[in-house]
């Protein structure tokens, strides 16, 4: 199971291995494996994948662009599932 200790970890081995102007020009999806991380928080329900998102927007500076992407890559989940995901993770679209 994802949590966003895991996240955070791969978050700051992604601006390690690539920097942080890889990451705040190109986004998450160029430094970081996205697609793992999103089929993870998928197998939860939509509000524990929000607090995990949260959770990572709390803990690293970096964290608010990583969720907002996260957000925008689950966009086509069910309705119920993804609103319940976004009002607990407070990202934005």
């Amino acid at each position: 199971m994802i949590t966003s200790k895991k996240i955070v970890k791969q978050l700051k081995d992604a601006l390690r291995d690539f920097g942080e102007y890889a990451f705040d020009d190109k986004g998450p999806r160029e430094v970081m494996n996205i697609p793992p991380i999103v089929s993870e928080l998928r197998a939860m329900n939509g509000s524990e994948a929000g607090k995990v998102m949260k959770e990572v927007a709390e803990k690293h500076d970096r964290g608010k662009a990583l969720i907002d992407h996260l957000a925008a890559c689950m966009q086509d989940s069910p309705d119920d599932w993804f609103d319940a995901m976004m009002e607990a993770s407070g990202a934005e679209l």
